[in-house]
């Protein structure tokens, strides 16, 4: 099934993080200086953006960054809603499905919005229409008015708005994350998680093929899953 966020079919967030992924490689000459990937996690996309940039930052909490690392990372521990690195210094912020679990996203805008050089970029993906998840840390969905409003009241000046994935694709992602992730929240342990996943491995791919086939003959873009902003100071 592959490895985030380089999913295979079989995985029931192929259809959200494929496109995804072809957004984030057509952006890459943004990626340059130093970057701060906001919300980094295990840094899924480190090899994306190292290639580009010369410093690579992971803010995050220290729990969610890995026991062992060694890529060239610097480790930055803060909230989205207050960055501990100084003003005007980042070159590009990457933020990647993390806009929707903070409690105060205008305040996290404006953040980035301070640690961003004049003339500096942010990249910021969300979700649209996605199942419940990562309780109780899944706070907000996105529209693209509401980021553009977003964006220029933190002093931003959106250049695009990304669309990912189209109605049949949701429509997948919906589906196979409530067979996949139904029973989570009730406690379930990772290990019977994955033992869901790999079970159900055939019928996902069915779906998400299916849904690909679809997206392709009807390419309805009223109900997407998922919305990348690119933003620049100015």
């Amino acid at each position: 099934m592959g490895y985030h966020p380089y999913n295979t079919v079989f995985n029931y967030n192929w259809v959200n993080v494929r496109p995804m992924i072809r957004t984030f490689r057509n952006l890459k000459g943004l990626f340059r200086g130093r970057v701060a990937d906001l919300g980094a996690g295990a840094s899924p996309y480190y090899d994306l953006i190292a290639s580009e940039a010369e410093v690579y930052i992971a803010v995050d909490y220290p729990s969610a960054f890995l026991q062992e690392e060694k890529r060239s990372i610097e480790r930055v521990v803060g909230l989205m809603e207050q960055i501990p690195i100084a003003n005007q210094s980042i070159d590009t912020v990457f933020c990647t499905q993390a806009l929707y679990q903070v409690k105060d996203p205008t305040r996290a805008l404006q953040e980035i919005a301070r640690i961003l050089r004049t003339g500096g970029y942010a990249i910021i993906s969300v979700p649209h229409i996605s199942p419940l998840h990562s309780e109780p840390y899944d706070l907000y969905r996105f529209t693209p008015d509401g980021l553009r409003w977003l964006a220029h009241d933190a002093g931003l000046q959106t250049q695009s708005v990304h669309i990912q994935g189209q109605l049949f694709a949701s429509f997948a992602l919906c589906l196979a994350m409530n067979l996949v992730l139904s029973h989570f929240a009730t406690g379930q342990s990772m290990q019977l998680l994955q033992r869901r996943q790999l079970l159900l491995a055939p019928l996902i791919a069915l779906i998400n093929v299916t849904a690909w086939l679809l997206d392709s003959l009807l390419p309805f873009n009223r109900t997407p899953s998922n919305f990348i902003l690119v933003a620049v100071k100015t």
